[in-house]
């Protein structure tokens, strides 16, 4: 079977990864990094080749560089090999290859995730533990301001963390505090490993279209038949928001379907479209006045359909709300809930938090004051849509979703900070802080942006890579101009809502099994061929009625004993009751005791209670 050939995307930063043959080292001691380092910098004087930024480990080696094409890059690597693995074998007395195969690659979508790259390979080496010099090991002293590396050229992503070198290894400081999350490092380590592209959704779907090549991951391993109970899943996601909400003091509260205060007479608009909304007119209609608040809510909401406005779509939401809290205690604390939730969703390996801040209300409409300047001279003779939301909410085109806009003109908007005051960045470094004390990880996305006008100071999305049309999972953040306006008073608020069909369809792709207390059967009977058919049913209802609380089945299958067994077991059964010779013997195993017993229907009661307790 042929090769792959390797996909290299020119305009995109790449990533690249040697790694030593069979797990051996490639640097012994300082002299061997110090010679490699020059040798690096001999390679990168074409300037067909730009390095922004390298890590050195004893058995692997990442760089992160810009080139012109595949041949350059090409005769970069070949000069590296050519100069450094004959000096390695000579002076460590070895012959043969150094490398192990080929080298690795991954392109890197810079606004999203080139910092996030350069980050990665730099923490790697300098949490490494060497007793080498730091300067050697990676560009990371560079990139902090405590030394200087001619031969490195900064990334235009990283100069826009600040205008001048001290704020931006201030920012860069801040960066590498806060802790990578293990979705972001499987999903490096996965797109280095496949020779694909490393970055969000829409970026890959637009390269894709041009390109007329897969540029995305793929799962591993081949597809397996797999029928889940949905039904199931959606049980087990309510019960552990029930276990969950309460425990944080959130009460719950119901939202009629249909929106009292909507203009319009269609009745289609009068239904319920967002849970915020309808919990602030809950509020506001009930002249509820006991602030501060937190309140909870599921159910299901109504949206037009994004490409056809006449068609309906109900989705469902799991939503909380907290009113009259105006620190960012109250924000750090529903991070924190979300992420508990997802833990016990077992949905953690596969979800990442991606968060920004947008500022005051003023700041944000001076911010899109600039976008409009920036976009509106290009945009005047292009797509419609784009143009609608230049004039109502220009942040959106930086997602790249909309067709007719200039990737360039994207990658070259100004970013938000550049128009943030000094008490919000304050702020959110105090939130972004707060969260890596307490452990949890999360990317800061400057383009990241909602869809609705709500939103103030934080924004945050729990996404996943591993769903293609529903990759967000939950959204939130601060809407106190919001709040106010609906209740009629100032009223410091921000909430979250879940959406319950990605989390759905996230949980049966990963077959997760939330842990939760109870299970769906407590008691199988089954029976052998010679059963009671009606004896075994009258059994079943006395163990009911002296165990209301318990679920008993009976199995009335034909098939095998082994596979009606796994089938109890499978459903949660703790006690398995065999009842055979017409009903009088009844064995009794003890499934996680793993215990048999033979007993009579007389004993049976006594028995279970025994095992119970």
């Amino acid at each position: 079977m042929p090769r792959k050939e390797r996909l290299l995307i020119s305009e995109l930063p790449q990533l690249l990864a040697f790694r030593g043959n069979n797990g051996e080292p490639l640097f012994h001691d300082e002299d061997d990094y110090r010679t490699f380092v020059g040798q690096l910098r001999q390679a990168v004087a074409d300037p067909s080749i730009r390095l922004h930024a390298f890590a050195l480990l004893p058995t692997q080696v990442y760089l992160l560089l810009t080139v012109a094409d595949k041949a350059a890059l090409a005769r970069f690597t070949q000069y590296l090999g050519r100069v450094y693995v004959p000096y390695f074998n000579r002076r460590h007395g070895r012959s043969g290859v150094l490398w192990e195969g080929r080298y690795r690659n991954a392109g890197i979508e810079p606004a999203s995730y080139f910092l996030l790259c350069q980050k990665y390979i730099e923490l790697r080496a300098l949490e490494a533990g060497s007793e080498i010099d730091p300067t050697l090991v990676c560009s990371g002293p560079c990139h902090l301001g405590q030394h200087r590396l001619d031969f490195l050229t900064p990334h235009a992503t990283y100069l826009s963390l600040a205008p001048d070198d001290g704020g931006r290894q201030a920012r860069y400081r801040h960066f590498l505090a806060q802790a990578l999350g293990a979705t972001l490092v499987h999903r490096v380590e996965t797109c280095l490993r496949q020779n694909s592209v490393l970055g969000n959704l829409n970026f890959c779907l637009a390269l894709e279209n041009r390109l007329q090549v897969p540029v995305r991951a793929r799962p591993s391993g081949r597809p397996r038949k797999h029928y889940p109970d949905r039904l199931e899943y959606w049980n087990r996601l309510e019960a552990v928001a029930r276990q969950v909400l309460p425990a944080e003091d959130y009460r719950e509260i119901r939202l009629p379907l249909l929106d009292e205060d909507a203009e319009e007479d269609d009745w289609a608009a009068r239904l319920l479209s967002d849970g915020t909304m309808g919990c602030l007119q809950a509020i506001a209609e009930q002249h509820l006045t006991d602030m501060p608040a937190r309140l909870w809510y599921q159910g299901p909401i109504f949206r037009t359909h994004h490409l056809d406005g006449r068609q309906l779509e109900q989705f469902h939401q799991i939503g909380a709300e907290a009113l009259g809290f105006d620190d960012v205690d109250i924000e750090l604390e529903q991070l924190l809930l979300e992420y508990t939730l997802l833990q016990r969703l077992k949905l953690m390996p596969l979800v990442e938090l991606q968060i920004n801040t947008l500022g005051t209300p003023r700041e944000l409409a001076r911010y899109r004051q600039m976008l409009r300047q920036h976009f509106e001279s290009v945009l005047a003779p292009l797509d419609p849509m784009a143009q609608a939301s230049l004039s109502s909410a220009p942040e959106v085109l930086l997602g790249g979703r909309l067709a007719g806009v200039p990737r360039e003109l994207i990658d070259s908007a100004p970013g938000i900070m550049n128009c943030l005051s000094s008490a919000s960045l304050v702020r959110f470094e105090r939130l972004t802080a707060a969260l890596t004390l307490a452990g949890l990880p999360h990317t800061v996305r400057t383009d990241l942006f909602p869809h609705r006008p709500y939103y103030q100071q934080s924004f945050h999305e729990w996404q996943t890579a591993s769903l293609d049309e529903l990759p967000v999972l939950c959204r939130g953040g601060r809407y106190d101009e919001v709040a106010s306006r609906v209740i009629g008073r100032p009223t410091p608020a921000c909430g979250f809502a879940f959406m319950v069909e990605p989390l759905l369809q996230l949980a049966e792709k990963a077959r997760s099994q939330p842990a939760l207390s109870g299970a769906r059967l407590d008691i199988a009977i089954l029976q052998e061929a010679d059963g009671d058919v009606a004896g075994a049913m009258q059994l079943a209802r006395m163990l009911r009625e002296a165990f209301p609380l318990l679920a008993v089945g009976n199995d009335f299958t034909v098939g095998q004993r082994a596979s009606r067994v796994r089938h109890a077991l499978k459903a949660g059964a703790r006690i398995l009751l065999t009842v055979a010779e017409h009903g009088r013997r009844i064995e009794l195993w003890d499934a996680e005791a793993q215990m048999r017993q033979d007993c009579t229907r007389e004993a049976l009661i006594s028995k279970v209670r025994l095992i119970l307790s």
